[in-house]
């Protein structure tokens, strides 16, 4: 009977603990609406116990000795999604009413769509492609300083809407026109997002 008591007032304390970070979350002035949905969704998958972590590693949990990558209790995502953003562009997507991009600017629209929708566990991609080789083909016969602005734009895009750093787009394997105003572009910005491997 002592150890049901026991059991009942730590699930009260667990419950009051949940609605303190719940309400930490719609009051907090640092987060953007977008991040607060996305806490508010973490926090319901957290307040779930679907493994059965025996009770020596749960305390390893609390104390912090272990970590959870903040990435849930109940995972219903993968962790890295590595798209094929080439294939996107060949054939669109049906599923997100995109057509295959003719032109730059559609280049540019269907990729930061398909960025939105990719269901990572971060909420975000965590890979945007090769970007300068899927570029290439759509700036030939376009002024330097039309391409410039562009993807100034694109590049800014990434960097104000991807909320974290940890974001790779590769920059190919040859040089091309679109890599070289990419990596001067990004010299001016000083963009976080994304990290450029090359």
């Amino acid at each position: 009977m002592e150890r049901l008591k026991t059991i009942g007032s730590f699930k009260k304390g667990q419950d009051h603990m949940e609605q303190n970070r719940v309400l930490d979350v719609l009051t907090s002035k640092e987060l953007t609406y977008e991040q607060k949905v996305f806490s508010l969704a973490k926090e319901a998958e957290d307040s779930l116990s679907v493994l059965d972590i025996p009770p020596k590693t749960r305390q390893y949990f609390e104390t912090g000795a272990l970590n959870d990558l903040f990435e849930g209790h109940a995972p219903y995502r993968p962790r890295y999604i590595m798209p094929d953003y080439k294939k996107f562009v060949k054939q669109g997507s049906e599923f997100l009413r995109v057509e295959p991009p003719k032109t730059f600017d559609e280049l540019l629209t269907g990729l930061q769509i398909l960025y939105h929708h990719v269901p990572s566990i971060t909420g975000f991609p965590v890979y945007l492609g090769e970007l300068d080789t899927m570029i290439e083909p759509f700036i030939e016969g376009m002024a330097d300083d039309v391409v410039k602005e562009k993807l100034r734009l694109f590049l800014i895009f990434l960097d104000r809407t991807i909320t974290d750093s940890f974001c790779h787009a590769n920059l190919g394997s040859r040089p091309t026109r679109a890599g070289r105003i990419i990596l001067e572009l990004e010299k001016d910005l000083q963009n976080t997002v994304p990290n450029l491997t090359l």
